[in-house]
């Protein structure tokens, strides 16, 4: 999860979660738990077996930066 001073930033596609409701979510090898948009959530459900169906963000990226895949 990140927080700033401005609040707290989805995962998944990375904007702020401002004034909408906010889903706590883990996976499996983090230690921290993660939050996302309420909008968001379908999205992380849909990639639960594959993470190659995250859209672009701090989620994705992490992900291809483990398997190799980051592009620079």
């Amino acid at each position: 999860m990140t927080i700033t001073s401005s609040g707290v930033v989805c995962d998944v596609c990375g904007e702020y979660i401002l004034l909408e409701d906010c889903f706590a979510f883990t996976v499996r090898g983090c230690k921290t738990e993660m939050h996302c948009h309420e909008d968001c959530k379908p999205a992380l459900i849909a990639a639960k077996d594959d993470w190659h169906k995250l859209p672009a963000g701090p989620l994705r990226r992490t992900f291809e930066v483990a398997h190799g895949e980051a592009k620079e």
